[in-house]
């Protein structure tokens, strides 16, 4: 956020009103968030005899930390750290196109590289599915700056014994790294038994390929089946749960979180715009939008299987409705939605992955991002919404498309 300072009479908030006193040698600032409980008072202390500069401190009590000025003058500061109920991670699977896409240069790769040094973001998700991706982040050499999670391949089969280790290996290979943060299921596989896919990444997680054990794309039954084959057999325990969630997918509030929440799982929230649904027009969808959305390809099959239905695509004109009516962004509507009003902002540890194909995309939502929660006559709409979609909203890219294909294609195979 950002914080105009006074230093000899008050403190003014850009984003709202705030209690500020003045007392003889600190300003504090009480601050009351909407999305949580009361902090402890005062928050945030600054020096009064002191001038700000880049080495000033402002201790920030909610979280036990101290956030550096990356901006400062004599009479303002800029913090560009994200304080939000939920962290972000980075969604790396683009990362790859430097080597595939000449419109996504080096120079942007290292502009992104560095807007999420610059926010604070330290988590960045890959995996073997992404292409290029693992690589990118390699001979970028980001294990060495950042947080790494990665997955195996998401064909049937790749958590069999043998293509498990193997693709472990190779993945650790291509990144340049010994241990990644998090080693993440990307979905279920129908050819392997989940005990003989448990057993393995237990053995890897004993030999340190990583840190934390996760899973994706798994149905609340399923996710409750391997903590517990997990949990009787001594073997490490997912605590990391990656799934589908934004404004107009929230199939996971029912069972999925309520029991991550009761295990400790966090929820990383992959498609929080919906694949970028939410920052569309109605017209858009409608006409076939292009890029990512294209249909004749894979992804944009998916997307459009997805959320190209009636009910959706009616959403969308409400979605644009309060965008108008509030002059927030509608990408910046999703993402604030999913980080101070959902139920991620209601438990310890839930991450947001981020993506974007370009640094202003990037720098755009931090930005937006920091402008706090919505106002409430918006989160009244978005309520409403979900009402409306519920029935034909997706429940996660697996299970509402990938799973179809890949049975297809088994059948096809058998015959």
């Amino acid at each position: 956020m950002v914080f105009p300072v006074v230093l000899k009479a008050r403190i003014e908030l850009l984003c709202s009103k705030r209690d500020v006193r003045d007392e003889s040698w600190y300003v504090s600032v009480h601050l009351s968030y909407r999305w949580g409980p009361k902090p402890p008072s005062p928050v945030y202390y600054l020096m009064r005899a002191q001038t700000p500069t880049s080495t000033t401190p402002i201790f920030h009590h909610r979280f036990c930390r101290v956030l550096e000025l990356s901006q400062s003058s004599h009479n303002r500061l800029t913090l560009n750290m994200l304080d939000l109920p939920v962290k972000l991670i980075f969604g790396g699977g683009n990362l790859g196109a430097r080597f595939e896409n000449i419109s996504f240069t080096e120079e942007m790769f290292n502009e992104c590289i560095a807007i999420l040094k610059k926010y604070g973001v330290k988590e960045i998700d890959s995996g073997a599915y992404y292409t290029g991706s693992e690589k990118a982040i390699g001979e970028a050499g980001l294990g060495k700056d950042f947080l790494i999670d990665t997955k195996p391949p998401a064909n049937p089969g790749a958590l069999a014994r043998d293509p498990l280790i193997k693709g472990c290996e190779e993945s650790l290979n291509t990144l340049k790294m010994d241990q990644v943060e998090t080693y993440c299921f990307h979905a279920p596989d129908a050819l392997t038994q989940l005990e003989e896919s448990l057993e393995v990444v237990n053995e890897l997680y004993l030999q340190g390929k990583f840190k934390k054990f996760g899973l994706s794309n798994f149905s609340a039954a399923d996710v409750k089946k391997a903590w517990e084959i997990a949990d009787s057999r001594g073997w490490v325990k997912p605590t990391v749960y990656q799934g589908n969630y934004n404004a107009v997918a929230r199939h996971a509030e029912k069972d999925l979180l309520p029991y991550l929440k009761s295990k400790g799982i966090s929820f990383y929230a992959y498609s929080p715009i919906a694949g970028g649904f939410l920052a569309k027009s109605a017209a858009q969808i409608g006409a076939g939008a292009g890029g990512r959305w294209d249909p004749s390809s894979l992804t944009g099959s998916a997307y459009n299987t997805m959320y190209n239905k009636p009910t959706l695509r009616d959403a969308l004109t409400e979605w644009e409705d309060i965008s108008n009516q509030t002059g927030i962004p509608k990408a910046a509507l999703a993402y604030r939605w999913v980080a101070f009003h959902s139920e991620l902002s209601k438990g310890p540890g839930n991450g947001i992955i981020v993506g974007a194909t370009q640094p202003s995309q990037l720098r755009n939502t931090f930005e937006q991002l920091q402008q706090g929660p919505l106002p409430e006559e918006a989160i009244e709409r978005i309520e409403k919404i979900w009402d409306k979609v519920k029935d034909e909203a997706p429940i996660n890219n697996f299970e509402s498309f990938f799973k179809g294909v890949i049975e297809e294609a088994m059948k096809k195979q058998e015959a």
